[in-house]
This record gives structure tokens, sequence and C-alpha cells, in this order.
């Protein structure tokens, strides 16, 4: 076993919240974890950028606030070494409680369905790995349920599939396609992606970009 700097410490008041962040937590959720901090103490880590961005845990660092917890040890990481925090001073009632604060509070959040439709509308290509096509139309579904009414066809909600199609890819799979500027995304409502889902089951083809270029071969 090797031992390295413990980190260093700054004030949670050094942190960032993260604005576009796609979870969403409720008033019960985000006192959950408070109650939870209060009685068993901060367990679970966040994660912040070089510029003390929170990329994970804005919720956690919400309820610390409210908790009183003001310290924030950072401790820095490339990505390839686990960070475990090691609990000291808990006996095994406390361990469990501390086991069902953590998951409980998991539950009391859900999914930002703007967020994610504006993310994915900018070509975000975690969005296809983390989301299923059905989870995005269910999801896409819940953004347009959320937003007002603009005009007779309303204001529906926008999911983009591709953004990365260059001039040359256009070119080689359709020589009669019009030259337009590139980089492409194309933006579909929700109906429209469910066509889109369909039309790549009939061709086969399960990747966005590589099905639109089936099709323009087709043309």
């Amino acid at each position: 076993m090797t031992t390295q700097d413990a980190g260093e410490i700054i004030s949670i008041h050094d942190l960032v919240p993260d604005e576009r962040n796609a979870r969403r937590h409720s008033e019960r959720g985000l006192g959950l974890i408070a109650d939870g901090m209060g009685k068993v103490g901060a367990a679970r880590s966040i994660v912040i950028d070089e510029a003390g961005r929170i990329l994970a845990g804005n919720a956690t660092v919400q309820a610390a606030a409210r908790a009183g917890i003001s310290r924030i040890l950072v401790v820095d990481a490339d990505g390839r070494t686990l960070v475990a925090v090691r609990r000291r001073g808990l006996d095994e009632s406390g361990k469990r409680a501390l086991a069902y604060y953590d998951n409980r509070t998991g539950e009391l959040s859900d999914w930002d369905p703007e967020q994610i439709a504006s993310d994915a509308a900018q070509g975000l290509p975690a969005i296809h790995a983390i989301f299923t096509d059905a989870e995005l139309m269910q999801l896409m579904g819940q953004a347009e349920a959320t937003e007002p009414a603009a005009g007779p066809a309303g204001n529906r909600a926008a999911y983009a599939f591709l953004d990365a199609m260059d001039a040359g890819e256009v070119e080689r799979a359709a020589p009669a396609a019009p030259r337009r500027g590139y980089p492409l995304a194309i933006v579909l409502d929700h109906d429209e992606y469910a066509t889109w889902v369909a039309a790549k089951e009939e061709i086969g083809v399960k990747d966005d970009k590589q099905a639109l270029l089936a099709l323009l071969r087709m043309v």
C-alpha cells in the first residue's frame, strides 16, 4: 500500500454549480440528503473540473450547504484511479443508515428532458451511449408535454441525431445531394424521431450517421 498527500481544502463557496445539469432533484430529495449528512455525516464524493465547476454531485453540494458543511477536500485524479472515501467513526447502525440514505436519495431525482433535448440537439455523443432510442423518445415526449404552446403546432421538443457529416461524406454517398453548410445537424421533433427509429430498424442499421449515409445511397 502506498500513501500520498491528503489533498487540498477549499470552501464550498469556491464551487460553481452546473447550470446545465440534466438531473433534477426534488425538495424532498435534497432534504433527505441534508438529513443524512446531519445524522451520519458526509460520505459521497463529488467531481469538479480544474475551475471548480461541479461535473457530478450538484445536489450533494446543495445539501451539504444546508447541513452546515463548508469544507471541501479536493483530491486530484486523472481518471485511471478509483477514488474511495473511507469513513471513520461510524458504528454498524450508522453504516447501515449511510447506505440507505445513499441509495434512497438517488431514487428521488429524475431527468430534465429539456436539458437532454438541448444536449442532443448539440450533438453530445454521450447521449447515445447512455440512452436507448426508446428512452430518448420517451424523454422527448416528456419535454413536449412540458413546453408551452407556440402557435397552432406548439413548440415541440427537438432532437438532433447527426452533427459530424462533412461535405466529402455526403458527396461520396449521394453525388447529387445539394451542397450546404457542414458539419450538418439534423433536428427532429418527437414524432419525426419515431419515424426515424422505424426507418433504421427497416434497413438494419443502428448508428444514426451510417443509417443516413445508407439512405442517401438509396436516393
